[in-house]
């Protein structure tokens, strides 16, 4: 049997679990938008939209995925 940790720790432990859930959660969101933003920036590049506007939004929305994932990796690898 693990010893029984403190109360403190319990619910310390519980916080990190609902912060990485829901991280993830936001992760989810990110990439479903940057999917969609993604598109129709592509959709525009076709219909005349110069492309550096372009490229620039899907950049940005790549970035965006780029800290999520960062900051997910961050708190989860907290050590309590």
């Amino acid at each position: 049997m693990m010893p029984q940790g403190t109360r403190s720790e319990k619910i310390a432990e519980i916080a990190k679990t609902g912060h990485t859930a829901i991280n993830v959660f936001s992760l989810i969101k990110v990439i479903g938008v940057t999917i969609v933003v993604s598109i129709i920036a592509i959709i525009f590049m076709i219909a005349g939209l110069p492309w550096y506007i372009g490229m620039f939004m899907i950049l940005f929305m790549v970035g965006m995925v780029i800290l999520q994932i960062i900051r997910l990796k961050r708190i989860s690898s907290t050590k309590l």
